[in-house]
Parts: C-alpha cells; sequence; structure tokens
C-alpha cells in the first residue's frame, strides 16, 4: 500500500455543498456504488473515503475527484503513483505531454461516467487536468 498516490493528468471533479450518499432506492444508488467501488476505470481522490473540503469563494464545498485507470497508449503510462513504490532513481520525462489531447481523449473515453455524474451532482462535472495527492488507503 502506498504512503501517498500522486496524479499527473486529466481528471473529473464534482463540488457539491453537502455530501453525497445516494439513499438505498435511489434511482441512480446503483450506478453511483459502482462508480465509486469500480477501481478499473477510475479511482477516486478521497482520504479514507470521504471527499475533501474546498473552499470556492466563500462556499465551502466538498470535492469529488476522480482519475482514470483505462489502459491506453501514451507516451506516459501510468499517471497514477504510489509513493512508496517510487524509488530515487524513478524519474519522469514531461516534455511530451501534450494535456489538450489527455483531457479529449478522456473527455471521450468516459463520456457515460461524466454523463452520470452530470446526474448525480447538483452541478455538471469539471473536467481538468493537473495534480491530484491523496493519502494511501
Amino acid at each position: 500500500m502506498a504512503d501517498v498516490y500522486i496524479f499527473v493528468g486529466p481528471y473529473i471533479e464534482c463540488l457539491s455543498r453537502k455530501i453525497i450518499w445516494l439513499e438505498e432506492h435511489h434511482p441512480l444508488d446503483k450506478e453511483w456504488a459502482k462508480l465509486l467501488d469500480d477501481h478499473k476505470r477510475l479511482d477516486w481522490a478521497m482520504p479514507g473515503g470521504n471527499p475533501q473540503t474546498v473552499r470556492r469563494g466563500k462556499k465551502a464545498m466538498f470535492q469529488y475527484c476522480a482519475v482514470p485507470l483505462q489502459s491506453r497508449r501514451a507516451s506516459r503510462w501510468p499517471m497514477l503513483f504510489g509513493a512508496s513504490s517510487m524509488d530515487d532513481g524513478d524519474s519522469f520525462d514531461w516534455r511530451d505531454v501534450d494535456p489538450a489531447a489527455e483531457l479529449a481523449w478522456f473527455t471521450k473515453a468516459y463520456a457515460m461516467e461524466l454523463e452520470l455524474l452530470g446526474h448525480i451532482f447538483p452541478t455538471a462535472p469539471a473536467v481538468r487536468w493537473g495534480l491530484l495527492y491523496w493519502p494511501g488507503r
């Protein structure tokens, strides 16, 4: 198990003023549970399984961020690293990184998840590119 997870690349950010836990028998409860628990396509940057609290302007919001796990051909893969699995000799060549191409790939490859999250959260999910880190489980 990693001490900390580090991710660089495209990710989904969903914000809500309240924690999103769908009640059993909600029309989307099974799909939401599958999104949270399926570690084949997405992993969630939620320490201890809970969303982080962030500020957007004067509002405190719960932040849900999901990173892609789907394999693909790319100059740099994987994009998710467990810090305890990296040693002092690990280095990464960032010269060929193309954030626009990665965002286009991600938006297309995860269209179904983005649509579903748009029905679960009060605002549409944002597709972003950047660095995320969170404590290991």
